[in-house]
């Protein structure tokens, strides 16, 4: 069906595409769906390096098996600094070990309800294992996706999506009510 393009007979002919934009072809993709920049293996499916069930886009250890509670960090190693990371970095000060632009307008703003969390702004982008933020959890809110159905938000030193209805302005004494932004995050 494809003569003036080279492709395999099982697709008549035809090169396959990359619908999921993964960078392997949808002959070879085993998870045909896989949600935009995450990181995967040859197979096309979000990678876990260390086969502890948390994927690598959100696993502060990636190297090390642990629980989702514990951000895939195992439980067992004793954090000489004590500043949270369980020594994946023994000597760092507290905090994320990347730095973060937050945009103009980032706000810390307060969960409304329970919600589970998304690799994207998408219903279809849920991350798995699945995990919930519970109502009267902050988070800094970057800003919105382009449908303004979704807010982007800082969790354990990376990016995550909620649905726009789950999280409002922070009541507390530091941010009053601020409100939430509205420019839109690429």
């Amino acid at each position: 069906q494809c003569p003036a393009t080279p492709g395999p007979a099982s697709n008549q002919g035809c090169p396959y595409g990359d619908q999921d934009g993964d960078g392997v072809d949808d002959g070879s993709d085993q998870c045909p769906d896989t949600p935009a920049g995450a990181t995967v293996d040859a197979n096309g499916c979000p990678s876990d390096s260390d086969n502890d069930g948390v994927l690598d886009g959100i696993d502060q250890c990636p190297d090390q098996p642990g629980p989702a509670e514990n951000q895939g960090c195992p439980t067992d190693i004793p954090d000489g600094d004590d500043d949270d990371d369980d020594d994946v970095v023994p000597t760092s000060p507290p905090g994320c070990d990347a730095f973060i632009q937050f945009p103009d307008g980032a706000v810390v703003g307060q969960f409304m309800t329970s919600t589970l969390v998304y690799w994207g702004p998408d219903a279809d982008m849920l991350v798995e294992p699945l995990m919930t933020l519970e109502a009267g959890t902050t988070a800094w809110v970057l800003g919105m996706d382009a449908s303004g159905g979704f807010y982007q938000i800082l969790w354990q030193c990376g990016t995550l999506w909620v649905p726009v209805d789950s999280i409002g302005p922070n009541p507390d004494a530091t941010w009053n009510g601020t409100a939430l932004p509205t420019g839109v995050i690429g």
